[in-house]
């Protein structure tokens, strides 16, 4: 089951970073153009490097950075209407639409935390 959300994580992160994350008409913005882009790219990369670790501190890294995920997607789906955000000059006449690109990073973000907080079962004391 660790490594079947594992792979369900690092997917739907992989699959964040292919997808639209908001539409303007027919302008389609990913992630990387968004404002402070870095900060997810470089969190869903931790989160699926520290998943596939099994050491405590690989743990707490990744929990940090699948709620750093987590956190930037909702902040995106909040404020994705915020135009100015994406266009410098004159901003198109039309209703902005969130793509699949934050639900694809909420969905990597809580398919991997399984992961990290399950613990591996410790092996029993041969005597």
């Amino acid at each position: 089951m660790r490594k079947a959300s594992a792979l369900i994580g690092a997917l739907a992160a992989l699959g964040s970073l292919a997808v639209a994350w908001v539409h303007y008409g027919d302008i389609e913005f990913y992630v990387h153009s968004a404002p402070a882009a870095p900060v997810y790219i470089c969190s869903a990369a931790l989160l699926c490097t520290c998943v596939f670790f099994g050491t405590s501190t690989a743990r707490m890294i990744g929990i940090g950075a699948a709620l750093t995920a987590f956190g930037f997607a909702v902040y995106f789906m909040l404020g994705h209407e915020n135009a100015s955000a994406f266009f410098d000059g004159p901003v198109p006449a039309v209703a902005p639409r969130l793509g699949a690109g934050p639900f694809l990073a909420v969905l990597s973000a809580a398919s991997a935390l399984p992961a990290l907080l399950r613990r591996k079962p410790e092996p029993a004391a041969s005597r």
